[in-house]
């Protein structure tokens, strides 16, 4: 789970080793600087991205943005963006994203509380009691990215990566910056089967936040001892990418 240390565009710690995952496969059909093949859920091109599911009430009962389309559909095209290696197109998503009317900020200080006590309780291993305090704490302030990724990262450890994934794009439709949430999408695609997507999130975090090393120096750690093979390679496709060799370059 990530903790905020002041600058919430960076991507944080992550700590999470869960093996397993689902097999699926799709066509691919857009120029890639990932080695993309038939597994990739985001390779389809961009007219009819794929929209999340509505999640169960008891994890998002109030889903932002209301309608559901532009902010999350700019999430996927983001994506795609990243595969491509296109860091331009991915920019200017995220700043038209950032124009998105966001929701009205609640009970920061209560959300706040409810927060600090998940992350006890994540550090605990009672992930479902995790989930329970930051599902609170997103209803107190619904304006808060940060509550959503660590819901998302919760809800990896509770293996609902479906949930996750929900919550991850959410998290990002309200922060596209926000680097942990793309690394968190990331390894939820990873332990779904679908690791070219997975490098895409990857590449997202680095090419979208700052600083972008923190990201690079992770990726190489995952790519070399992650025991989830899909997360060890998608890290492993990231770091070959050109988005992510620039950012290694930069920070020398």
């Amino acid at each position: 789970m990530y903790e905020s240390d002041g600058d919430a565009s960076t991507s944080g710690t992550v700590a999470l080793r869960i093996a397993g995952a689902s097999d699926r496969g799709q066509n691919p059909a857009i120029k890639s600087d990932v080695t993309v093949d038939s597994t990739s859920s985001y390779s389809q091109g961009l007219s009819e991205p794929p929209l999340p599911q509505a999640p169960a009430d008891s994890v998002m009962p109030n889903v932002w943005p209301p309608q559901g389309v532009a902010p999350t559909v700019g999430v996927y095209a983001m994506l795609a963006a990243g595969m491509a290696g296109d860091r331009g197109v991915m920019l200017a998503t995220k700043a038209a994203i950032d124009a998105i009317p966001k929701p009205a900020v609640g009970d920061h200080n209560l959300a706040r509380e409810k927060e600090k006590s998940a992350l006890i309780a994540f550090k605990e291993g009672s992930y479902e009691a995790a989930i329970v305090r930051l599902n609170e704490a997103k209803k107190a302030d619904p304006s808060d990215a940060e509550l959503r990724t660590n819901l998302g990262y919760a809800l990896i450890a509770y293996e609902r990566l479906d949930d996750a994934k929900n919550v991850l794009v959410e998290s990002i439709a309200l922060d596209p910056g926000r680097g942990a949430a793309w690394v968190a999408l990331g390894l939820v695609l990873a332990k779904q089967g679908d690791p070219d997507s997975a490098a895409a999130a990857f590449i997202s975090s680095v090419a979208v936040s700052e600083p972008r090393m923190n990201s690079v120096e992770y990726f190489k750690a995952l790519s070399k001892s992650d025991e989830d093979s899909g997360v060890k390679l998608a890290a492993a496709k990231a770091l070959e990418s050109r988005i992510v060799k620039e950012a290694a370059t930069i920070a020398r």
